[in-house]
């Protein structure tokens, strides 16, 4: 029993994990299912259907445990929503389930045992607690579950794939996991191994970053997140919020992306790592039967990692500096302000920072010290005009200036911060200021940093 992913499903009233690996797919109840006759009683299986022209057993846990629901009638075999396809080696099998909730990453701490008697006739003998799901989850031995079932389809592990059966002119091409949301009438399936999990989208703290939404805390680190709507616009199921966060991580670095739905599990010929999308014809759903024959998009992270250089902010050490470079402190004060994005500016050159006077409407000065200056609005431009907001007074080429911000947010003493530079898609190379530590109550915040002192040089 080891930490890792782990599907969670619905049977009766258990909840049931099973380890990423051993899962192939979830799919849709069959149509047809045909009996088994078997003597006595048959042990679980309660029949075989149809699986992509190949025939699969179908195993009712209920005829071996009690799950909270009426006893199973051995002559008529109940009807489940859905059926989970396990696969230990060789053996393929299908576990008949009420919901597939989805995909959960479970921490080794999080894994309790509780019977230890040992008894290889028990599928369940440990628990896991789950992030965001209420109770425990029954932790399913599928070694075991082969062993006692003796029921499951043979051939060899490429063959069994849902991928290489649904392009069998690849036989033993080399088939993934992928975790799938819905796009605009497709799917889109990241792979299920860079998944660690999913939980409810929290608030975000922006980040000006072409296709980031934002910055959030995750586990006592610094998470840049972005969505499927800014990273494939064209495949984006619609633009309102998200509600779920998708987390993922490689090589120790982290990205979160806005999800509408938990992903499901599926499995699919392995895309290229370094292209960003692959799209494969999906003749093999059977999730649900409105998905037949859709297109699925799978992900390549290497390509969408190399998108986002703003994962190195998610380092658990909650250091963005380079690999092997000492960390770096602002030498200066450095103010925290609001203007279209909280960032950072050096104190340097800043002469004063005061509430917005009352001005006419459309004015374009203001009085300071007994002259005139010239004020420049570095407020959203899609927002309302404001009469309130903070004026912060720059030095200037020939005269000081009033760069006029939502407000100011706190001061950075010098050396009470970590600076680290990034070169990012679409704004070059940014400056960052980090101030806190992962492990502190408040956790650490980053900001990009905005040198309102050169800005004032370029306004004029």
């Amino acid at each position: 029993m080891a930490a890792g992913g782990y599907v969670l499903v619905d049977v009766g009233a258990v909840l049931m994990a099973v380890p990423v690996q051993d899962v192939v797919q979830g799919v849709a109840w069959p149509e047809r299912l045909d009996l088994l006759p078997r003597r006595a009683d048959g042990g679980a299986a309660c029949g075989v259907f149809d699986y992509h022209g190949r025939p699969l057993a179908m195993l009712d846990l209920a005829r071996w445990v009690q799950l909270g629901g009426a006893a199973p009638d051995h002559q008529r075999p109940r009807r489940y929503a859905r059926a989970l396809i396990v696969q230990r080696g060789a053996q393929m099998v299908a576990i008949a389930v009420d919901a597939v909730r989805g995909l959960r990453q479970v921490e080794a701490d999080a894994l309790t045992r509780i019977s230890h008697d040992d008894d290889q006739a028990e599928i369940f003998h440990s628990v896991a607690r789950c992030p965001g799901v209420e109770g425990v989850a029954n932790v399913l031995d599928v070694a075991r579950l082969m062993a006692l079932a003796r029921t499951w389809s043979a051939g060899a592990e490429a063959e069994a794939s849902v991928g290489a059966a649904a392009q069998s002119a690849l036989a033993g091409a080399a088939c993934a996991t992928y975790a799938v949301v819905a796009g605009n009438g497709c799917g889109i399936a990241f792979p299920a191994a860079d998944l660690l999990e999913v939980l409810p989208a929290p608030t975000l703290d922006p980040f000006q970053s072409p296709l980031t939404e934002g910055l959030c805390l995750w586990r006592g680190r610094h998470l840049p997140v972005t969505s499927v709507a800014r990273c494939f616009p064209a495949l984006a199921a619609n633009s309102r919020g998200a509600p779920l966060l998708a987390v993922f991580e490689r090589d120790g670095l982290a990205l979160g992306v806005l999800v509408d739905q938990v992903p499901t599990i599926r499995s699919f010929e392995a895309a290229a790592d370094s292209a960003a999308l692959s799209a494969v014809a999906d003749a093999v759903d059977a999730d649900a039967e409105a998905d037949a024959g859709r297109l699925v998009h799978l992900v390549g992270m290497a390509a969408l990692y190399a998108r986002f250089p703003e994962r190195a902010l998610s380092r658990a050490a909650g250091a963005a500096v380079t690999s092997g470079a000492a960390v770096q402190t602002n030498r200066s004060s450095h103010i925290v302000f609001d203007a279209d994005g909280v960032a950072s500016t050096p104190i340097d050159g800043i002469e004063a920072v005061l509430p917005l006077p009352a001005l006419a409407p459309g004015a374009t000065h203001m009085p300071w010290r007994g002259r005139a200056i010239a004020l420049h609005d570095l407020r959203a431009a899609a927002s309302p005009p404001s009469l309130t907001g903070t004026v912060i007074v720059v030095k200037g080429e020939q005269a000081p200036l009033g760069l006029i911000v939502d407000g100011v947010q706190a001061l950075v003493q010098p050396r009470a911060g970590r600076v680290s530079r990034l070169a990012m898609a679409g704004r070059g190379v940014v400056d960052l200021l980090t101030i806190g530590s992962a492990g502190a109550a408040g956790g650490q915040s980053t900001y990009s940093t905005r040198n309102l002192a050169q800005l004032a040089q370029t306004l004029g």
